[in-house]
């Protein structure tokens, strides 16, 4: 057994495993305590030795200072990572492309937080299509798509010689600095979504999520370019910072983090949030609604900033969210359970309890087949029916007289009239 099997196998701090390694590396060493002597290693084995990993460090008085540089202000900071997590249908893919507009042009940010500096932009988008949503929408932000650049994939010469493309992820992240090199006006990369690039990785293992985000910030160091990419929200209901999809470390290796929000008392305005920024105090979020200039929509910014947590507004999202799937969920139960033929309130509803469907949840699914209970006879009780059956069963009854002559008693609502339904048979509110 050689010198350097015997010291990897010994515990990496040992005083002997220290003393041979240094002997491998040609230097005549002395055991603190045996006084044994170990000689050098030959050339080949001293190489051998070189390989072995070994930290290195810098004395920070050897670093420069510098200035930490913003893309905007306060918000998202150059040379680094910021994620923006939003449920779908939110606009999160419009509200970077406003980003790049206002890049691309030197324009003004919302909320007096300054002008931005004229530069270039890399758009990586796997969802939009480049000629029919990403232009269309760039020049109704009034962007100067002359400096705004698609990376469509990445070209490589196949085992005959052939030119190929393939999609680009992040597994070719020293293509993209080699083009990011061509283009030294370049001060944003948008990445949307995130989760499209990783690379077959497992997005939810802290070490292969953090290897994989490493050399994109290095390169964003690098090139001075602010990196921003696009993630969605995990279903979960706790604090904002653990709802981005995927391990804690995407969080972790953004300096800024921003959630995308609807505004549960304004279904059309939405509200971008900070969840966490490293690299400056507090801000406030963002408001914004979604306008349409020529056919294509564009983000219309609020000129004042708005004053709500992240927290607060995704647990609201997420209990709206909560309560439309109970709603769907009765939905399909009393689709189902009237299919065959209308049912007495009473019993619908016992049944719906049993099935553990809320009264609430009920109301709505009511609501949304548009069952509207009747009562044929004065002593009977009341009947719902999906819409169509109602229909029916309304149109056989109403106005029709009876053999004896005498009209047929016409059916009304559990309130007394024609609509506006709003208690169940024992009176509660619906």
């Amino acid at each position: 057994m050689n010198l350097l099997q015997d010291a990897l196998r010994q515990a990496a701090l040992t005083d002997t495993a220290l003393v041979k390694l240094d002997a491998l590396r040609g230097r005549k060493c002395r055991h603190s305590e045996t006084g044994e002597f170990f000689k050098p290693f030959s050339s080949v084995r001293a190489a051998e030795c070189r390989r072995i990993p070994h930290a290195v460090t810098r004395c920070i008085a050897d670093i420069p200072a510098k200035q930490l540089s913003w893309l905007w202000p306060g918000r998202i900071p150059l040379g680094k990572l910021t994620i923006l997590s939003g449920d779908p249908g939110l606009g999160k893919s419009l509200v970077t492309l406003a980003i790049a507009a206002t890049v691309s042009r030197g324009a003004a940010w919302p909320c007096h937080e300054g002008v931005a500096q004229a530069a270039d932009a890399v758009l990586v988008s796997a969802e939009d299509d480049p000629a029919d949503t990403i232009r269309p929408r760039l020049d109704a932000a009034g962007a100067d798509v002359g400096r705004v650049h698609v990376l469509d994939g990445v070209e490589y010469t196949d085992e005959n010689g052939d030119t190929q493309r393939r999609p680009w992820n992040f597994t070719d992240i020293e293509a993209l600095d080699r083009r990011l090199l061509a283009l030294p006006d370049c001060r944003l990369v948008i990445v949307d979504p995130l989760s499209a690039y990783v690379a077959g990785i497992d997005s939810h293992k802290n070490a292969d999520v953090r290897a994989l985000l490493a050399p994109l910030a290095e390169i964003a160091a690098r090139r001075r370019v602010a990196v921003t990419c696009v993630s969605h929200l995990n279903k979960s209901a706790g604090p904002a910072m653990y709802r981005t999809t995927g391990s804690l470390a995407f969080v972790a290796a953004a300096r800024a983090v921003y959630a995308v929000a609807k505004d549960q008392n304004d279904a059309a305005r939405r509200l971008v949030l900070p969840i966490k920024c490293n690299l400056a105090p507090d801000t406030a979020g963002l408001a914004y609604r979604i306008g349409v200039v020529n056919g294509a929509p564009v983000i219309e910014w609020e000129s004042e900033p708005v004053d709500i947590p992240a927290d607060e507004a995704l647990a609201a999202a997420n209990q709206d969210n909560e309560s439309r799937s109970q709603t769907d969920e009765a939905v399909g139960w009393l689709r189902q359970e009237l299919d065959s033929g209308p049912a007495k309130a009473a019993d619908v509803q016992r049944e719906a309890r049993l099935a553990g469907i809320s009264d609430k949840a009920l109301r709505r699914a009511r609501e949304r087949l548009r069952i509207r209970p009747h009562k044929y006879e004065f002593s009977g009780g009341w009947v719902w029916a999906l819409h169509q059956d109602a229909q029916d069963a309304t149109s056989q009854k109403v106005g029709t007289f009876e053999g004896g002559g005498h009209l047929r008693q016409e059916p009304r609502l559990e309130d007394g009239h024609t609509g506006g339904v709003d208690t169940f048979e024992d009176g509660a509110d619906l």
